[in-house]
């Protein structure tokens, strides 16, 4: 609009100096005549300017879709790149966890497994540094440098940044996208970025596959679950090379890429080693992750890595011929776009000649008309369009000069109106609507229209956007960070008013059975409704948000007091309740809800969610679908956790920790045949603090680990101790374990390490672990404790009888010993239940231990039922090492149990 003004000032400019001469009677028809020339001036001036502007906008946005795919090119490659960082990152802990030399799987396999990983990590490296993705890049390397990570954590960290460069990389397209679209003749463009979509799903999807074919070959459970889920990227692979020979035209480079690929004998092989893989785990015949399944094919997975070389250079030249074919259709759009500009310039200095040709052939007029024509020219030069309708008199030539000067006014008043509409931002002014006459309106009738809808469509897209950006993708629902967001204007305004706000953090019940049980499609449909069933329960304007997995919030302004929260967190509870009918199978899960309130928006966003996740963690530790509060009593608990976890880890450097020795015996003889090692702490200022106060706390974090390994380390060091004196050469030692230490991947290096450094017989030692915790992930404690026994260490399961082990279960771990809890010992009437425990136990081959015998007569009736050995106050307090040696002395016979109670 700017350009046509300017243009249309230049003009009148020339023909006011034109009207100055026509004093004399030669020159007035020479001004009437060149005024006459001014409204097609305008108008074609418009519309060429228009015209360039436009090219130049395509040529520009060429440009930028051109950049977008040389970004999109290297993204797909880095991708590619992380993917194989995450195989060989799993291959590298695979082989070290089932304890084979890197070395001989090396020399088997013929692949450099080490080199395979430190040339993807430099990969990696490389094309983050090309595409200066600065997060990407400390991302990874915090991943990489993190020394307490898990493989488990690491290849999900990996994961999480992989996705995150899909969810970038599928921006980036779908802006092109829209850019292309807008392109005159953009559909070329776009169907080259459509191949270019598929070619770089079809590449991942590719490097997937192999990814799940290492999973299945070195995972140490759920192999079969893992090579569906290879069949799963086999099939999108192929999804996506059909769809692109659809795509692609012929005589293009993605054409031939494509049959490069379909005549692959690399890619042919990789396709076989999967299927083969496939049907070996779903029928049986093979057991993924065992020791000895990975031997046996080991000289079978260099070939398959080799051709997966070579096969992933294939599609790697696939996304490349795509981007090839991409930016020549980008090449051909800037060269038409310059034509047309071009071509635009040169219509616009054929105007201004006609126009001068037209005005210097005039050779009379009549001054009065002239100078109305000069007048209602300059007011258009000067910009102002409120001339009124100009009379049409005079001789023809006047009168059509007039006539073009009013349409021309009203053209530059309608052009004004437009561009001011659409500088605003007003896109259902009226005046966008309306056109003017001829074919110069018709024009800018249609660019007008054309950069509304263009308008409109930017205002949608950003509408979309700053949903989803604050929105969950599953439910609807706001996430997090637009959560706490409301959270922070909640308390804002609360403190403004004097009012509260509640938080009510709820964690679904029974979700992961659901999950494991249905799959995960299912889950995602309980979510779905659960998040329904929330909105239905609150107040209006109470906002619900989720967190992530199965857990949700809800942010309640001005609540009259802490019952108005616990009513409403009741509703919410009892709403979650409700049968859903999902997949044609009805399922129940429920809700347990921590509540927090507000002290008149005096707390932040952040410390209220933390009181609202210690109350519903005290929730779930009353059980499920149960309320909690957090309330003075609860933030003084959190923060003597706090303080007790740092008192841990002192108590750590600090060497207050000790251990007791509780003797086992055999009851028939009632010979002690071994030791349980406890650990106590001797507290500065507290005396000695038993193990059940301080222990649950440390089973939170990874400190329940390093107090494992300390129990590990002193145990082997007293045992060498007591070999130097001649004592206890012959008694077994048992050590307890926590349930999170047995799921870290340095378990057994833990365990064997220090055996082997103070030279300890490993099958003097036995590994207690607690019946719950081996069912976290029981593949994994099997393939773990077997490596012990393997090098004589036993493993007995501790208070047997209080979780859910079932027979299958127990025939799956390797278990020498069963001890029997001691609520069973204590329950006169219980005998038949041990009866079945002991006769369950010595069916398994494993001897059976008894705990918390304290009386004769429980001593007596558990020898009647079979029981191997016995451990309790009967027989002897656990002890330190200073009074072990003076009971060894002095204690003949067994204790009683009241003579225990009176040592206290």
């Amino acid at each position: 609009m700017n350009g046509c003004l300017t243009a249309r000032g230049a003009s009148s400019d020339w023909q006011f100096m034109q009207l100055g001469r026509a004093s004399t009677r030669g020159y007035r028809l020479g001004v009437v005549l060149a005024l006459i020339a001014l409204t097609p001036l305008v108008g074609a001036t418009f519309f060429a300017v228009h015209e360039v502007m436009s090219a130049r906008a395509e040529r520009e946005a060429a440009t930028a879709v051109g950049m977008t795919i040389e970004e999109l090119v290297v993204v797909s490659e880095l991708r590619a790149a992380l993917t194989d960082e995450h195989n060989w990152t799993a291959v590298v802990e695979g082989v070290t966890e089932l304890g084979l030399p890197i070395e001989l799987v090396n020399g088997l396999t013929g692949v450099d497994i080490s080199a395979r990983l430190d040339m993807a990590r430099a990969d990696v490296d490389a094309r983050t540094g090309s595409l200066g993705y600065d997060d990407v890049a400390l991302s990874i390397a915090a991943v990489r440098d993190d020394p307490d990570i898990d493989l488990g954590k690491e290849l999900q960290a990996i994961l999480d940044i992989e996705r995150t460069l899909a969810t970038r990389a599928d921006g980036e397209l779908n802006r092109a996208l829209g850019q292309a679209a807008g392109i005159g003749d953009g559909g070329t463009l776009v169907n080259r970025l459509r191949v270019l979509e598929q070619a770089t799903l079809a590449r991942q999807a590719a490097s997937g596959s192999f990814s799940e074919y290492f999973g299945a070959r070195f995972a140490t459970q759920n192999g079969v679950e893992q090579v569906m889920a290879l069949n799963m990227d086999e099939g999108r692979r192929t999804w996506a090379l059909e769809r692109l020979e659809v795509l692609a035209d012929e005589d293009t480079e993605a054409a031939a890429a494509i049959e490069v690929i379909k005549n692959s004998a690399a890619v042919a092989q990789v396709e076989s080693d999967v299927l083969r893989l496939l049907t070996s785990s779903v029928d049986g015949t093979r057991q993924s992750g065992s020791l000895n399944n990975v031997m046996l094919e080991l000289d079978t997975i260099g070939g398959t890595v080799e051709a997966h070389t070579v096969s992933s250079d294939r599609y790697s030249e696939l996304v490349a011929a795509a981007g090839i074919d991409a930016s020549r259709s980008v090449a051909a759009a800037q060269n038409a776009a310059s034509g047309r500009n071009t071509q635009a310039v040169a219509a616009l200095l054929a105007v201004l000649v006609l126009s001068a040709l037209t005005a210097v052939a005039a050779t009379r007029a009549i001054a009065r008309p002239v100078r109305n024509l000069a007048r209602a020219a300059r007011k258009i030069r000067d910009g102002d369009t409120e001339i009124g309708p100009f009379p049409e008199t005079g001789p023809i030539e006047i009168r059509i000069a007039a006539r073009a000067i009013n349409e021309a006014a009203g053209h530059l008043a309608l052009a004004e109106a437009q561009a001011l509409a659409l500088r605003d931002g007003i896109l259902d002014h009226e005046a966008l609507s309306e056109q003017a006459p001829g074919a110069i309106g018709a024009s800018l009738q249609t660019a007008v229209q054309t950069l509304a809808a263009s308008m409109q469509e930017r205002e949608r897209m950003r509408a979309q956007i700053q949903h989803d950006a604050s929105h969950d993708a599953l439910t609807q629902l706001a996430n997090r960070r637009a959560a706490l967001e409301q959270l922070d204007r909640a308390l804002a305004r609360a403190r403004r008013s004097g009012t509260s706000v509640a938080l009510l953090f709820i964690d679904l019940d029974g979700f992961k059975e659901v999950n494991d049980r249905c799959g995960h499609n299912a889950g995602d449909a309980v979510l779905q409704r659960a998040g329904e069933s929330l909105a239905a329960a609150t107040r209006a304007g109470d906002l619900v948000g989720r967190l992530g997995g199965d857990e949700f919030v809800v942010v309640a302004e001005q609540v009259v007091d802490l019952a108005e929260a616990l009513s409403l967190a009741e509703r919410i509870r009892r709403s979650l309740e409700q049968p859903m009918t999902v997949d044609g199978s009805t399922v129940t899960i429920g809700a347990s809800i921590g509540v927090a309130v507000s002290h008149r928006g005096e707390d932040d966003a952040t410390e209220l969610l933390h009181e609202a996740d210690l109350a519903v963690y005290r929730a779930k530790e009353l059980g499920k679908g149960q309320i909690a509060v957090c309330d003075d009593d609860l933030r003084h608990d959190s923060q003597e956790r706090t303080n007790l976890e740092q008192a841990l880890r002192e108590a750590l450097s600090a060497g207050e920790f000790e251990l007791h020795y509780h003797p086992i015996v055999e009851p028939v003889t009632e010979h002690t045949v071994g030791y349980e090692a406890l650990i106590r702490w001797q507290r500065p200022g507290h005396g000695l603090v038993a193990p059940d106060q301080f222990i649950p706390i440390a089973e939170r974090s990874d400190l329940i680990v390093a107090i494992d390994r300390w129990v590990v380390g002193n145990v082997a060091k007293q045992m060498v101790l007591w070999e130097a004196q001649g004592l206890y050469r012959d008694l077994s030692m048992s050590i307890n374990v926590s349930g999170r230490h047995l799921t870290s991947p340095s378990f057994v290096e833990n365990v064997l390490g220090p055996l082997d450094e103070f030279g300890i017989d490993p099958s003097r030692i036995i590994i207690e672990v607690t019946e719950s915790s081996l069912l976290n992930d029981l593949a994994s404690a099997s393939i773990k404790l077997e490596q012990l026994r393997a090098r004589g260490i036993r493993t007995a399961i501790d208070d047997f009888g209080t979780g859910y082990t079932s027979l299958a279960h127990l025939r799956q771990l390797p278990i020498d010993i069963l001890k029997i809890d001691r609520t069973y010992t204590a329950d006169e009437s219980a005998s038949s239940l041990l009866k079945l425990i002991i006769d369950t136990g010595h069916m398994m081959g494993a001897r059976v231990t008894a705990e918390g015998v304290e009386t004769r007569t429980q001593a007596e009736t558990l020898t009647r039922l079979g029981t191997d050995d016995m451990q309790g106050y009967l027989y002897g307090l656990p002890l330190p090492v200073s009074q072990m040696a003076v009971e060894t002395k002095t204690t003949a016979t067994p204790r009683s149990a009241a003579g225990e109670a009176a040592r206290g």
